[in-house]
């Protein structure tokens, strides 16, 4: 008979498995225009969850100190990618656009090279790359210490490990709290959005209320106070920890599915119905 904790993998399996198949055709789809770092992210989170719930189930039938480590990794590595993929559809919003169609016919000034929605603004490009910087610290500290804290043998290690934990995760909440700033800012300026950011930007505020309950459980269970406490990950039910974790980010993944989708993979998202009367406040100040 299956424990709690086959089960979960088996459940994990089955989820991860559509979604694998959905980010790498949405990869597909949207990946000829760059930024690609949203959608690379996404298919990278799938393979980590479809690990995850394999490695639950092995480790269920045939525990080791490997399999621990690995479960402790993918476990806690998961988040990373989401972070990458929200960092990578802002990025979406402000890329350059390749060129505005000529609309001599509808004014005095032909558009010239602008941004797809705010390429002329170097503060939001160092805050997309500060987060992408700091995911890769992020990766590495979780990495050492699922490492130290999946050797149980070791008391000092473990604790070693949790401290590696805990520094990553913070780091991970201060990149999330980036992200939510430059959403509020694209918030402030969606007049002059065009239509795929503004797919975007109605759809993340929901994936990023999931995100933020989802860090929060991360950062209650890493600084629990002892490893019986009922916040640990360890010691938690797993109905508690499935629903804190795993389906919120499913939640999310379903999201990021809704915008990969839905957003036009083509190079003229404006169309020329559209991008005239949203950028004719601009033509004052496009060069000769």
């Amino acid at each position: 008979m299956l424990d709690s904790h086959s089960k979960v993998g088996i459940t994990q399996i089955a989820l991860s498995i559509p979604i694998v198949f959905l980010a790498a055709y949405i990869l597909y789809r949207n990946g000829a225009q760059k930024p690609r770092i949203a959608w690379l992210s996404f298919v990278l989170f799938s393979l980590i969850r479809l690990a995850g719930g394999i490695i639950e189930i092995q480790l269920e039938n045939k525990p080791s100190t490997r399999l621990t480590i690995a479960n402790h990794i993918l476990l806690s590595i998961g988040v990373v990618p989401l972070v990458l993929s929200f960092t990578g559809l802002i990025a979406i919003m402000q890329a350059p656009y390749p060129q505005l169609p000529n609309h001599e016919n509808h004014g005095s000034q032909p558009f010239r090279r602008l941004g797809r929605d705010f390429y002329y603004k170097p503060k939001l490009q160092i805050f997309i790359a500060l987060s992408r910087i700091a995911s890769v610290p992020a990766a590495v500290h979780l990495i050492v210490g699922g490492v130290l804290i999946g050797d149980y043998t070791n008391k000092n290690s473990a604790s070693l490990g949790k401290h590696f934990v805990q520094a990553a995760y913070i780091v991970l909440a201060i990149t999330t709290a980036i992200a939510i700033s430059l959403q509020v800012y694209l918030w402030w300026k969606k007049r002059r959005l065009t239509r795929n950011s503004i797919i975007i930007l109605k759809a993340l505020p929901i994936a990023m209320s999931f995100f933020i309950v989802r860090i929060a459980y991360a950062l209650v269970s890493v600084y629990a106070a002892g490893p019986g406490s009922k916040w640990n990950f360890e010691s938690v039910s797993t109905s508690r920890f499935a629903c804190m974790a795993l389906l919120l980010e499913y939640l999310i993944a379903g999201v990021f599915v809704y915008i990969g989708l839905r957003v036009s993979n083509s190079d003229n998202v404006y169309g020329e119905s559209d991008a005239l009367p949203r950028y004719e406040d601009l033509d004052a100040k496009t060069p000769q």
